[in-house]
C-alpha cells in the first residue's frame, strides 16, 4: 500500500544533513511487497525576513523474506526575495540480506551535498551487520557495524587547514530503539557513532529521536529532535548542530 505523509513544520535552530540518519529509510512494517511514501515540509516566513522553504523526504521500499531494497531521496530548495537556491540533497541506496530473525547482512552507498555545510559532494559506501539486541513487549532494540568508505569535497580554498578533498575509511557503528509506550504513542531514537580507522579521534557523532503521537487513524502529532557533532568540520563550519522540529502527519 501506498502512504503519503504530508508533515507541516515548524522549524528552528541550524540544518543538519551531511549526517544522516538512514533508520528512516528502514521498513517498519512486516508485510511483503513494495511500499511508497513521501514527505512535505513547507516553511514561509515574512516581515523582517523574507523566506519560503520547500524540503521533501522520499522512499521506495521492497521487501521479501530473503532481502529489503531502499531507495530514498531527500532535498530542501530556499525561496527569498533576492535569490533562490538547492540547499541540500541526497540519494541512498539500501540493500539488506535477511540471515535469520536475529541477523542482516546490510550493503548501502549514498550521494549528497550541504551548501550550508560547505560539502560540494559526499559519497559513501558501506557493507555491515545489523542484530537485534532484544525485544521486550512492545520494544525493539538492535545494534548495527559496518565497514565505510566515504570521500568528500569541501567548498573552501585550498589554503584552508582542513583538507579539500578528503577520502577515508569510517567504522559505522549504530543503536536504534522503538518503544510503544501506548497504542497511540511512539518513540524512537537512533544514536551513529563513525570514528576514522586511522584516528578515532576525528569522529562523527548523531542522535535523532522522535515522539509520535496519534491523535487518529489519518492524523499524527510528531515532535522530533536531532543532536550532530563533527569533531572534524571543514574551516567556517561549527562542530555541533541542533535542529528541532514539531508538526501534523497526515497519511492515507
Amino acid at each position: 500500500m501506498a502512504k503519503i505523509k504530508i508533515l507541516l513544520f515548524i522549524v528552528f535552530l541550524t540544518n543538519i544533513t551531511a549526517q544522516i540518519n538512514t533508520e528512516k529509510y528502514r521498513s517498519t512494517g512486516e508485510e511483503l511487497g513494495t511500499k511508497f511514501f513521501l514527505d512535505i515540509t513547507a516553511t514561509f516566513e515574512y516581515g523582517n525576513t523574507e523566506k519560503r522553504e520547500a524540503e521533501f523526504q522520499g522512499q521506495l521500499d521492497h521487501l521479501t523474506e530473503s532481502y529489503n531494497l531502499i531507495f530514498a531521496g531527500k532535498g530542501e530548495y530556499n525561496f527569498t526575495d533576492k535569490s533562490e537556491f538547492a540547499n541540500y540533497g541526497l540519494l541512498h541506496l539500501r540493500f539488506i540480506k535477511i540471515i535469520d530473525e536475529e541477523f542482516k547482512w546490510e550493503f548501502y552507498t549514498q550521494a549528497n551535498y550541504d551548501v550550508v555545510r560547505k560539502v560540494k559532494l559526499r559519497y559513501l559506501a558501506g557493507l555491515g551487520l545489523r542484530t537485534k539486541l532484544f525485544t521486550l513487549d512492545k520494544s525493539n532494540f538492535w545494534i548495527g557495524s559496518s565497514f565505510m568508505f566515504e570521500k568528500e569535497k569541501f567548498d573552501i580554498p585550498s589554503s584552508a587547514s582542513h583538507e579539500v578533498n578528503p577520502s577515508q575509511f569510517r567504522w559505522s557503528n549504530y543503536l536504534t530503539y522503538k518503544v510503544q509506550l501506548k497504542d497511540d504513542l511512539l518513540i524512537s531514537s537512533v544514536i551513529y557513532y563513525q570514528p576514522m580507522f586511522k584516528d578515532f579521534s576525528d569522529s562523527k557523532l548523531l542522535n535523532e529521536t522522535t515522539i509520535k503521537i496519534d491523535i487518529n487513524t489519518t492524523l499524527s502529532l510528531k515532535v522530533e529532535q536531532i543532536f550532530r557533532y563533527d569533531t572534524n568540520p571543514p574551516d567556517g563550519v561549527k562542530k555541533f548542530d541542533s535542529k528541532s522540529t514539531f508538526g501534523l502527519v497526515l497519511t492515507f
